[in-house]
């Protein structure tokens, strides 16, 4: 996903010059969504790849990796335990991947960001350490069942949790 930078708003079609060679006035405008505040969740994407690709490609699941995923209605659901801010869309994806589903890149597909305020949730993560101590324990709690439901698959997320 992308994000405006400023408050100029482009004619539709220039919104294509990002799966094209990109004018610079562009380049200014439109970045990566939250990509240098939290490298892990889109790299294993390689957007320098993405620019000029012409095919679809495959990428595989990292530490810390949530992309924007168009899946079937049946996927799993996402986990009941992470509402509000952190590791909703972290946890989920590691579901598919234990689940065996592909991550596949399409090169001329994005999406737009679009500007909101601060949820109530992430002020609080933020702000509050008890709230980050709880997350924290849910992750593991998530982990422990990932381990007990897909048994050996699922040792890379404990571990890739250990060296992250």
């Amino acid at each position: 996903a992308f994000h405006l930078t400023s408050n100029i708003l482009l004619p539709h079609q220039d919104a294509f010059y990002l799966i094209a060679p990109t004018p610079p006035h562009v380049r200014a405008i439109y970045v990566c969504f939250r990509y240098h505040v939290w490298t892990k969740g889109h790299a294993p994407t390689n957007f320098a790849k993405w620019r000029t690709a012409t095919t679809p490609y495959r990428v595989e699941w990292e530490a810390d990796f949530e992309p924007y995923v168009v899946v079937r209605k049946d996927c799993p659901e996402y986990d009941r335990r992470f509402v509000g801010f952190g590791w909703n869309k972290v946890a989920h994806i590691m579901e598919l991947d234990a689940q065996e589903y592909e991550f596949t890149v399409l090169p001329n597909a994005y999406m737009i960001h679009m500007p909101h305020a601060p949820s109530f949730d992430i002020t609080k993560f933020r702000s509050n350490k008890q709230y980050r101590i709880c997350l924290k324990t849910l992750k593991e709690e998530f982990q422990q069942d990932m381990s007990r439901h897909y048994g050996f698959a699922a040792l890379k997320y404990l571990t890739a949790e250990n060296n992250s």
